[in-house]
């Protein structure tokens, strides 16, 4: 065996035992005892409670008292010692005079691992105590009002158990994973590049903008209400539908809703689901994991542009646009399919890439296979763009003469990943009569029925003309903007001046020979970018087919376009790189790319207030 082999064995296995450590150490921080109780008002405001424990012969002290270590919209989360060893228990509700406070539920987590035990503390056992008053209480909530700062309610600290659970900790996983992935770019950076000041400059920038992605697709996650993004409650009785079931091809004729995606990303969500808790326990559950997959595919994403031979200024104008489009980071906040077509997408760019640097590993076509499997069975769209890149990439490796090089070995994984995606399809076209599964093909009599279909004396009927203006509204409001179930945006376009500016002059780049020491990136940026527009150009025609043929007058939704929006990124930054030498270039482009950042969370951050 080679001292290669060795060496790579080596570090594979060492990979291996700090992914384990790093698994180990997380799932060792969730042990404990949580107590949480849902607790809301009137006036829908967020209390500061407070809770003292004691136990035999002991009194209530600060030493023996708590306050909330976490508060997810009514509910607050209390961390406790070992429930044996406490008898009586005071919870102060407010430090204020607040009317109808309303307690549903107070139950008892004790993480242990990969077993969950749980209890609830029966709402018949709390009583009014001091500064309380109009107290109402059954088996299903209490009702009170607090008199002054200083409520309080006594709590005869008895638990009923529940049946224990196991989890898989499939969250703790991908959590691991991402920190494995950080921690061996880190060490791929330490051995083969020189730490100049160069790339210290760089890994300052682009983790400043990591933690601003990170931060703000947080925030949309707690603080979006559920049903918000696009589809939400769809993609959630989607999840809910396959729980119990593993057929490759759903029957989506008996489906709750009207969606016709593949099932692979509601299959993963529900791995998640604990049916010993709440609704919205596994809705915060479901859009954590969620979130986690675009986290994976911010960083790939950020690892493109990272490898790319750029000045600051090019890698400023890149991290500008992946971090100031709203849609992108609000989607990776909330429960959507967007978020594996978009990692699909990005692993199989990534394979592109190492096709045009003529490295021909194994891994290379691995990262393109499953790559496009993610993507086809994600969501159409990131199928269709990940399609049309493959194709542009042919073309130019036809027009060129430079073939790839692939093994007898390497082609059999391709097909592998090839023959699930044609099984699905060929089902799809056997069962529906249509490459797509669409509502009026598996649910006929709802969709007439539904908002997809339009009366035809009710019809607006819009030419072209009519139509492209449409949808260049909807592309100012959903990829300048926030398009969902409320929707966010900018009155005028001199709103998102910055970021639009950022787009044309990538357009312009598209038009432009890269120059030879950004060919690689360049020529990603091209395939891709072209490929969006390939995309954009059948979106059009599509949704004005429906509109003539059912009235309808949606699906111009330019999220679709999301898995590819590096593209731009990309084009934008290779034409700064040709004029970095202007100091007043340099000025200009810098404060329209602080624009675009403010344009995005910053002015629309005034609205979650």
């Amino acid at each position: 065996m080679s001292k290669i082999t060795l060496s790579k064995l080596s570090y594979s296995f060492l990979a291996f035992f700090i992914f384990i450590a790093i698994f180990i150490s997380l799932l060792y921080k969730q042990n404990g005892i949580i107590m949480t109780v849902n607790m809301s008002t009137a006036q829908g405001y967020t209390l500061n409670p407070k809770i003292y424990f004691s136990g035999v012969n002991q009194g209530l002290s600060e030493h023996n008292s708590r306050t909330p270590i976490d508060i997810q919209n009514t509910s607050y989360s209390f961390e406790i010692p070992d429930i044996n060893t406490i008898t009586t228990m005071r919870f102060d509700p407010t430090t204020k005079k607040i009317k109808d406070i309303r307690i549903e539920n107070i139950q008892i987590i004790r993480t242990n691992w990969f077993k969950i035990l749980r209890y609830t503390i029966p709402l018949t056992q709390i009583t009014e105590h001091h500064q309380i008053e109009g107290f109402k209480k059954d088996i299903h909530s209490i009702q009170f009002s607090t008199l002054g700062n200083d409520p309080q309610l006594n709590i005869d600290f008895k638990v009923e158990v529940e049946p224990k659970s196991y989890i898989l900790p499939l969250i703790t996983l991908l959590i691991s994973f991402i920190i494995l992935m950080i921690l061996a770019y880190l060490f791929y950076l330490y051995r083969h590049q020189k730490m100049s000041e160069s790339v210290t400059t760089k890994l300052i920038l682009y983790s400043l903008f990591f933690a601003f992605i990170l931060f703000k697709t947080v925030y949309y996650k707690d603080n979006i209400r559920f049903g918000y993004p696009p589809d939400e409650t769809m993609h959630l009785k989607y999840i809910t539908y396959v729980q119990d079931k593993n057929d490759i091809v759903p029957q989506f004729e008996n489906m709750p809703h009207y969606l016709s995606h593949p099932p692979l990303y509601y299959k993963i969500l529900s791995l998640v689901t604990d049916k010993n808790i709440s609704s919205n326990e596994n809705i915060e559950k479901y859009r954590t994991l969620s979130m986690l997959l675009y986290f994976i595919t911010v960083l790939l994403i950020l690892y493109l542009g990272f490898s790319a031979s750029l000045s600051n200024l090019g890698h400023f104008v890149y991290l500008s646009i992946i971090t100031a489009i709203p849609m992108h980071s609000y989607l990776g906040g909330s429960i959507t399919n967007d978020t594996l077509g978009m990692l699909g997408a990005i692993l199989a760019i990534i394979a592109i890439k190492r096709l045009i640097e003529e490295n021909y590993h194994t891994l290379t076509y691995v990262l393109l296979g499953f790559g496009g499997f993610l993507a086809y069975f994600a969501k159409l769209t990131s199928a269709l763009l990940l399609f049309f890149a493959i194709i542009f990439f042919l073309f130019r490796m036809f027009y060129t003469h430079q073939w790839i090089q692939i093994t007898k070995k390497q082609f059999l994984l391709l097909v592998l990943f090839l023959v699930p995606i044609l099984y699905y399809q060929i089902s799809i076209v056997l069962n529906y009569h249509g490459l797509i599964p669409t509502y009026n093909l598996t649910n006929p009599e709802a969709y007439f029925k539904s908002g997809f279909f339009v009366e035809e004396q009710y019809r607006q009927n819009l030419n072209h003309a009519q139509w492209a203006e449409r949808m260049l509204h909807y592309i100012q409001g959903g990829w300048f903007g926030i398009h969902s179930h409320h929707s966010f945006g900018h009155a005028q376009w001199s709103g998102v001046l910055g970021l639009v500016l950022l787009h044309s002059i990538a357009i312009i780049s598209l038009f432009i020979p890269c120059p030879k020491q950004y060919k690689t990136f360049g020529i990603i940026g091209k395939l891709s970018l072209l490929a969006l527009f390939s995309v954009l150009i059948i979106q059009y025609f599509f949704s004005y087919k429906t509109h003539i043929n059912a009235g309808y007058l949606g699906g111009l939704q330019p999220r679709y376009l999301l898995p590819f929006m590096f593209s731009f990124a990309i084009m934008a930054s290779l034409f700064v790189e040709r004029f970095k030498a202007y100091f007043i270039f340099n000025i200009f482009i810098i404060a329209i790319c602080i624009h675009a950042l403010y344009s995005d969370f910053f002015y629309f951050l005034q609205y979650y207030q």
